[in-house]
């Protein structure tokens, strides 16, 4: 018998997306809520704050379970270990596996960077000059799209937040980049 509407439930395998558990890929959602608001809006400056601060772009299971008791995660340390079992590859976890929007967003940036001298493009513009060399997101995104690094209003403040990795969040600074 085929069951009614009312009794029929979706199987998880069918909500959760690709490899991950229903119940991992609502810890990712936690998680990436919660590393938004930690990074003032900005999910990129959050993983590079909190979980990467070398830059190596990947994240040991020990790091991540100390990120989410600093943001008090629900199911803390166990509910991280769960998501990046089912989530990391080759026992790490990358910004891909966590979201792949902000991963596609961060490479573009990064590969946009490499062909271009940010300290000079960005720090010898007079108009930081003349802010004491603190470079705030309305210039940081002129700049980008004068030298042809094209992003959405919201994509670009992330891009910032990725960059301004000072405490203050006031903008960023050469030794940011």
């Amino acid at each position: 018998p085929i069951p009614t509407s009312a009794a029929w439930k979706m199987p998880e395998s069918c909500v959760a997306e690709g490899t991950l558990t229903l119940k991992a890929s609502n810890t990712r959602t936690q998680l990436k809520k919660l590393l938004q608001e930690r990074g003032n809006g900005s999910l990129l400056r959050a993983w590079r704050s909190e979980l990467d601060s070398d830059f190596s772009q990947c994240v040991s299971l020990e790091d991540l379970q100390k990120c989410a008791n600093s943001l008090g995660l629900p199911g803390g340390e166990a509910a991280a270990k769960l998501f990046f079992e089912s989530a990391s590859s080759g026992g790490v976890l990358t910004l891909l596996d966590l979201d792949k929007k902000a991963a596609v967003l961060a490479t573009r940036f990064k590969r946009w960077a490499t062909g271009i001298q940010p300290r000079q493009v960005f720090f010898e513009s007079d108009d930081v000059l003349m802010r004491g060399k603190v470079l705030s997101l309305p210039d940081f995104a002129d700049i980008c799209r004068r030298n042809g690094f094209e992003a959405s209003d919201v994509e670009m403040a992330d891009v910032f937040g990725f960059c301004d990795i000072s405490e203050s969040m006031d903008g960023i600074r050469a030794h940011d980049l």
